[in-house]
Formats: C-alpha cells, structure tokens, sequence
C-alpha cells in the first residue's frame, strides 16, 4: 500500500505512477476528478527564461496513457460524480475517445479563454488564445448552482512552476460546479499542485498523485505557503481516506 508523501486534514499527495496508484483507491470514492495529463506533445517552451524538463509521460502514446487513466478514474467516482480533464486541439479526439469509453460525454467542450495568445507560426497560423476541457460524467451527475457558460475567461498563470501550470482561480471554478462542499477531488496528475490549492480555497477534501519528485515538492510548497491551519475548517471531518491493499 502507498502511503501518501503529505497529508493533513484537507490534502493526501502521493509520488509515484498515477496507473499504478489509482488502483489502491477505492470503488465508489471521489466526488470529482479534475486534471490536466500530458497531451503527448513532449512539451518544453523555450519562449521562458525558465526551462522547465520535458513532462514525464508527456512522449508515451497518449490514447493508452488516458485510457487507462480515463477507467480507473471510471471506477472510483461516485455515481454522482464527474471528470474534467484539460486538452488541446491537437489531442482532443484523443481525450474524447479515452473518456467515452467509460462516461457520458458533455454535450459541449468547455472553452478556456486566455488573457493572452501563444506564439506559434506567426506568419501564416491565427493566434490561439483557447485552451479546451472535456467533461464527462456519470448518470447521476447534476451541475451545482446555476448553469454555467461553456466559455470561461481566466488570466495565464504568470510565474509558473510547471511548464503547463493552469491557474488556481479556473481550478476553483470547476470545483464549485462539480464538487460538493462535503465532497473529495482527485487529480491524478497534480503538477504543481494547483488543484490542491483551489481545493483547500473552496474547502474540499483532495487527493494527488504525482510522478515527478521535482513537482511533489512545488505542491508541498504550495500547501505550507498557504498556512493551511490557519484556514477555517469549514467543517471538514479529519481526512481519513485510505487507500487499498492490492494483492497480485
């Protein structure tokens, strides 16, 4: 059994292979996944004065990677339950494919519209601003509060920690739709840990796993930044989760 690398009343990190972890974690379990995988690119800027390495996992076929990711995360959401998971043009019928498999499809992609565009071809390519999310979900699953627009506008993340680090405030805004406040967050694919910190903002319970030791440590940073016992509890019970023996 993995035991988590951090823990406290509001967050469980894990280091090791989201594949191999997300199995110890029990059936029926999450309110919510909420991530952002490699998109198979073998992504590194160079625009940046920082030069991140390039992602782990980020070179292997990504249909395999996601489909696999895509029915353990199948199995330990609720039935109420749903994912969201950050993509791009290039590999979105990848991730749609991955999750439907196992979920029913949004009826829309949700689109993130950044505050400003990447650099690209800049001479015969339109300037993107866009970022996509897939959503899927479970039968049961209902949207929180009042229905949302398909078109979200959030600023880039200025000084990054990861070279595809996606902002706290749009992390939030997912949770707030998908998660109930009494409910758990899983992201299998942590990074930095910007879903950590959005979970400990709007008081839910998460779970991350992350490969890369480099990233284990920005998130335990991230977390011990935020004086996380000075927060309002919000009511939270200790955070008692256990993972799984697995048995071969």
């Amino acid at each position: 059994m993995t035991n988590p690398v951090f823990v406290n009343s509001t967050i469980q990190l894990f280091h090791g292979d989201c594949l191999e972890i997300l199995k110890e974690i029990p059936t029926d379990s999450v309110d919510l996944v909420l991530t952002d995988p490699p998109y198979g690119q073998s992504y590194r800027s160079n625009r940046r004065k920082e030069k991140f390495q390039r992602i782990q996992e980020d070179q292997d076929t990504p249909y395999i990677l996601l489909t696999r990711a895509a029915y353990e995360c199948h199995r330990v959401l609720k039935d109420t339950g749903a994912i969201y998971m950050f993509t791009n043009w290039h590999q979105q019928g990848t991730t749609d494919y991955a999750l439907s498999k196992y979920f029913k499809l949004g009826a829309s992609k949700i689109v993130w519209v950044k505050n400003n565009w990447s650099a690209g071809d800049l001479d015969s390519s339109w300037a993107n601003r866009t970022e996509l999310i897939a959503y899927a979900h479970h039968a049961k699953h209902k949207l929180l509060g009042a229905r949302p627009s398909n078109v979200l506008y959030f600023n880039k993340v200025s000084k990054l920690h990861h070279p595809t680090e996606k902002p706290v405030q749009i992390m939030e805004y997912i949770i707030s739709k998908g998660c109930p406040k009494d409910g758990i967050v899983l992201d299998p694919f942590c990074g930095s840990g910007p879903v950590l910190e959005a979970a400990i903002n709007m008081g839910r319970q998460c779970i991350g796993i992350e490969v890369r030791e480099q990233y284990i440590k920005e998130s335990i940073s991230r977390i011990n930044h935020m004086s996380i016992f000075a927060l309002p509890s919000v009511g939270l019970s200790p955070f008692n989760f256990q993972l799984k023996e697995i048995t071969t």
